[in-house]
């Protein structure tokens, strides 16, 4: 995934769809296959929480960023959504 902008998206639509209180806490407390897992919840929310905000991203997060997004590539949801292969 090579495409700035489809790295941002993907990272903002995993974040929209954590819960309300997976937000809050920055981490995943369910499993209900939305949003981000455990593993990458606190950085992924952090990343798509400042690209909300309009804030621009160090190279360090965009390169995170793209390495998380790498992970949810091929869940139908965002294969639809974003149409990524």
């Amino acid at each position: 995934m090579g495409n700035d902008d489809a790295v941002r998206n993907l990272l903002v639509h995993l974040y929209r769809c954590q819960t309300a209180d997976e937000k809050n806490a920055r981490l995943s407390k369910y499993s209900n296959k939305m949003g981000f897992s455990r593993a990458h919840s606190k950085e992924g929310s952090r990343i798509a929480e400042r690209i909300l905000a309009g804030e621009l991203l160090e190279q360090t997060d965009l390169n995170l960023g793209r390495r998380i997004a790498l992970h949810y590539v091929n869940q139908a949801v965002l294969t639809k959504t974003f149409n990524v292969k």
